[in-house]
């Protein structure tokens, strides 16, 4: 795995759009929004020193759907440098 804020951003995305974890753990009760997800998901998987530079990558969501949420973070992965 690649280690900048562009390759995790991709996996951000990829873990919204299947919200909740199949190992929940209760994150799906206590995060019930994208933008919560994402930020759960960046402070469990994401490699420390890299965590402000993808959570500031993140575009702002203004939406409840995971799947929509997950392309906005998509597309602007794809607009960061690689």
């Amino acid at each position: 795995m690649e280690h900048n804020a562009r390759a995790w951003l991709v996996r951000v995305a990829d873990a919204v759009e299947d919200w909740p974890p199949k190992d929940d753990r209760g994150a799906s009760r206590a995060v019930s929004t994208p933008t919560g997800a994402a930020a759960l998901i960046i402070q469990r998987l994401v490699p420390r020193h890299l965590h402000r530079a993808v959570a500031l990558a993140l575009p702002v969501m203004r939406t409840r759907d995971f799947a929509e949420a997950a392309a906005l973070i998509r597309l602007t992965a794809r607009h960061l440098p690689d």
